[in-house]
């Protein structure tokens, strides 16, 4: 009987037979290729990414390693760097300032750094001052030791009053700035004895005049050292050529020099010293925070460090670059006050010039004849001095004659005033 056969689809498999192996020598499975080697173009080409993958790993070193060591150091450094006598008080809004007063009598004698220094300028002058009268010196807004100023309204959101929306108004670095902000802080956060006398150096000068011009009852008179003028940077209209960046200081006129050398130098040390480099420098002997030699040998070893903290410090280096790239915001606010209100025609004033130095440079002339206009039309009843040296480091080199002329200036107001000297 034949069998029957099964009724239904047979199931078909998916599962495919493996080929088998060749025995023949160099025969590959059609299955079982192996991959080409790299081309000669393949393999340079993965060379050179290796390379370059290299070249960045150690730029990233360069550049992070420096900028975390510098900033540890910096943590480091400021707790012990801070003047024994120097406070910080907040002016408003959280923003503090690190004042330092010593010595008692009238008036206070009120000492502002030059532009974009620290209070430590004035580190060998202050205690002269000290022995006869009381002496305040701080760090502006940014510099040494103080706060960065606010830079626009919303950081005083917390408080909407009449006082907080005209200073979300003013900018940071001008001189109506720093003019409020000395304000708030000799009078509100401490209350210092009144009257003033108001001690400027080169631009800082700006901040002194423009503060006696908004607070003329509490100033006593004003101490210009080396003072700028507020047309310094004015575009002149006779110039035939504009200078370029590559030519000598001595061939350029102040708005070049000023726009193409100072304020370019100085926002390279904000940038080196933000990256650590600078930091590096001092430590190999490239660099010195020192701007003379000499001053080693009369410098107090703390003010020493904190130059060079304060080299190596990049919100101290930004904040000096901020305030000379404002400038001239801050010259053209001098000139609208002086519109708008006159300047105090009986109030002592004492021009106090270098006569060192190349008075034949052309930077020199046109800074000398600027103060000669300060002098006989802006401030026709000031009374004109001359100290030795020839820029702010008389502060340091000559600290001696810079406190008695000072003082001399606090002796004729007590007389005017009927004091005790």
């Amino acid at each position: 009987m034949p069998l029957k056969q099964r009724s239904g689809k047979v199931k078909e498999t998916n599962k495919s037979v493996p080929a088998e192996p060749s025995d023949k020598p160099g025969e590959e499975s059609k299955e079982q290729k192996q991959p080409n080697p790299p081309t000669e173009r393949q393999q340079k080409r993965g060379g050179r990414c290796s390379s370059l993958l290299k070249k960045f790993g150690y730029f990233s070193l360069i550049i992070i390693v420096p900028t975390v060591l510098n900033y540890a150091a910096l943590n480091q450094e400021a707790k012990a760097l801070v003047p024994e006598d120097g406070v910080l008080y907040d002016i408003g809004w959280g923003q503090k300032l690190l004042l330092r007063c010593t010595g008692e009598g009238l008036p206070t004698v009120v000492l502002e750094a030059p532009i974009g220094q620290s209070s430590d300028v004035w580190s060998l002058v202050q205690p002269l001052l000290a022995k006869r009268t009381r002496v305040c010196l701080y760090d502006r807004a940014g510099l040494g030791f103080s706060d960065r100023g606010h830079r626009n309204i919303s950081e005083y959101a917390n408080d909407m009053s009449e006082a907080a929306l005209d200073r979300g108004r003013t900018e940071v670095s001008t001189v109506e700035r720093m003019a409020d902000d000395l304000h708030r802080l000799l009078s509100y956060s401490t209350n210092q004895p009144k009257p003033l006398l108001l001690v400027g150096v080169d631009f800082s000068t700006f901040i002194s005049r423009f503060y006696t011009q908004l607070y003329e009852h509490e100033v006593a008179g004003l101490f210009l050292i080396d003072p700028a003028i507020e047309n310094l940077l004015d575009f002149d209209p006779s110039s035939e050529t504009t200078p370029t960046s590559t030519e000598q200081p001595e061939s350029l006129g102040w708005p070049e020099f000023w726009n193409s050398k100072l304020v370019p130098s100085i926002h390279g040390k904000w940038l080196s010293s933000a990256i650590g480099f600078t930091r590096i420098a001092v430590m190999v002997g490239l660099s010195s925070a020192l701007e003379e030699p000499s001053l080693k040998e009369i410098l107090p070893n703390d003010v020493i460090l904190r130059k060079k903290h304060f080299l190596c410090q990049p919100k101290h280096q930004s904040s000096a670059y901020e305030e000379m790239r404002q400038m001239n915001r801050s010259m053209n606010q001098v000139k609208t006050v002086l519109q708008v209100k006159p300047f105090p025609r009986d109030l002592p004033i004492v021009i106090a010039t270098f006569k060192d130095g190349d008075s034949s440079s052309k930077l020199k002339k046109t800074w000398t004849a600027g103060q000669n206009m300060l002098s006989q039309t802006l401030l026709p009843s000031s009374k004109h001095i001359l100290l030795p040296g020839e820029d702010y480091l008389s502060l340091y080199q000559h600290s001696q004659q810079v406190a008695i002329a000072i003082l001399s200036a606090v002796e004729n107001w007590r007389k005017k005033s009927e004091l005790p000297a």
